[in-house]
């Protein structure tokens, strides 16, 4: 199977001028008020329904924000892309994580009817409108970048303006005249938290989200797992071993033709290379079979009460039998899944669980691959224990590096095929960004 970096993947790497071959490099004022409003009838929770003050949305900032946010450097690094139809198309195909936002909402209509929704990073506004089709008796479609424009234009064609409307800002920009019943939004990165989008949804909960209210998705988890596919490794291996030999060559012509030595710099370049070619998680679509053991609920989170602290840096500890007769170790994956709960004052009849793990059907999100600093020999029965610590970038707090270090304990298989006594094996710390 062709494992490759996925294409949104590609484009996010070209805008920042990541992407590049061996040694070579490829890139390519007046405040704003905007009002809106709408006569509405709301359902108080247990009683009848009676007449409401029109719901607005208010956009404020002392400066234009549509100006200086789309020529800024947030919108470059982040949000343009989500400003692409491509993109919002590759969402929109995903055919289980469509498949479980529509039965989260359309299965648990009964949490929606007569409830005021807020949709954050609505995007072309899908789970809006699933919202109002559900029963919403109002639905803030909240999206930071032009693809608003789009969204709009679906909400009218569909017949919902009447209930969704459509706001062109981040959410941090954004005044409603009151609490939301329910937030809805599609956050989930690379790894769970790449993107930092769960920051904003924990924000706009604070803020925005009344007591006793839902989110949708409720919970997630992250999982990791015993792999025998370690994302072409050795082809990356390859590459940095060349790079580095192209400097050789390099340095060579440039002093005997110019008189210019550029010894001093070699630890600068292999360290920039090493990290490019050796300290980057692989993105992989991962089949069934190349897991041999894992732990699917290493660290869960209840998204009504965690903190924006609790993610920023992340440690557990967990372990896992390995299942598989006898094979090479020789990675760890990471993967996650999120569970559609409702909360406790407002429980969804149905729960749906929305899971990237390789043994579920394939998703735009895949999985992240980190090799181990050499192959492990395993046999079922094994105990992985593992310590990963999940922090974010300094110089991107979007951006993850991820952090592990475990040890393999002999389960019932005490001796190897040479017969030699097996003994526990320690692998120290690695780290791999997640870009």
């Amino acid at each position: 199977m062709q494992r490759v970096v996925s294409r949104a993947q590609y484009f996010r790497q070209l805008i920042r001028g990541e992407y590049f071959a061996p040694a070579k490099l490829t890139a390519f004022r007046a405040p704003l008020v905007r009002s809106f409003s709408t006569s509405t009838m709301s359902q108080p929770h247990g009683g009848a329904a009676k007449p409401a003050a029109p719901l607005t949305a208010v956009v404020t900032s002392d400066k234009d924000p549509r100006a200086e946010f789309i020529n800024g450097p947030e919108y470059a690094n982040y949000f343009c892309e989500y400003a692409k139809l491509y993109h919002q198309k590759q969402m929109l195909e995903d055919k289980p994580r469509m498949d479980a936002y529509y039965a989260a909402i359309m299965k648990n209509k009964e949490c929606f009817k007569g409830k005021v929704v807020l949709d954050m990073g609505s995007g072309t506004g899908i789970l809006a409108m699933w919202a109002a089709k559900a029963g919403a008796s109002k639905v803030y479609a909240v999206e930071a970048t032009p693809m608003a424009r789009k969204a709009r234009m679906l909400v009218e064609a569909n017949g919902l303006s009447d209930i969704v409307e459509v706001i062109e800002a981040k959410i941090e920009e954004v005044e409603l005249s009151g609490q939301v019943d329910i937030i809805v939004s599609e956050w989930m990165g690379y790894a769970l938290l790449r993107e930092a989008m769960l920051d904003s949804v924990i924000w706009a909960r604070d803020k925005w989200l009344r007591p006793g209210g839902s989110l949708f998705p409720s919970h997630a988890c992250i999982g990791w797992g015993a792999l025998l596919y370690d994302g072409d490794q050795q082809n990356q291996v390859a590459g940095y071993e060349n790079t580095l030999a192209e400097w050789t060559t390099f340095k060579k012509g440039l002093k005997e033709e110019y008189g210019i030595s550029m010894d001093v710099l070699d630890k600068a370049y292999r360290t920039e290379h090493r990290e490019y070619y050796l300290e980057n998680a692989h993105y992989s679509n991962l089949r069934s079979s190349d897991v041999i053991g894992s732990n699917d609920e290493t660290v869960e989170y209840d998204l009504l009460t965690v903190s924006i602290d609790e993610l920023s840096k992340i440690r557990s500890k967990f372990s896992f039998e390995i299942e598989a007769g006898s094979a090479n170790f020789v990675a760890l994956g990471c993967w996650f899944k999120t569970m559609f709960r409702g909360s406790p004052q407002n429980p969804c009849s149905q729960e749906v669980v929305l899971d990237t793990s390789p043994l579920f059907p394939e998703t735009h999100w895949g999985q992240q691959v980190l090799p181990l600093m050499r192959p492990v020999s395993v046999w079922r029965g094994d105990v992985v224990e593992c310590e990963t610590f999940i922090d974010r970038q300094k110089d991107n707090q979007r951006m993850l590096v991820l952090h592990f270090q475990l040890k393999v304990v002999p389960g019932p298989t005490k001796q190897d095929l040479e017969g030699n006594d097996r003994r526990v094996i320690e692998l120290g710390h690695h780290k791999y960004n997640v870009l």
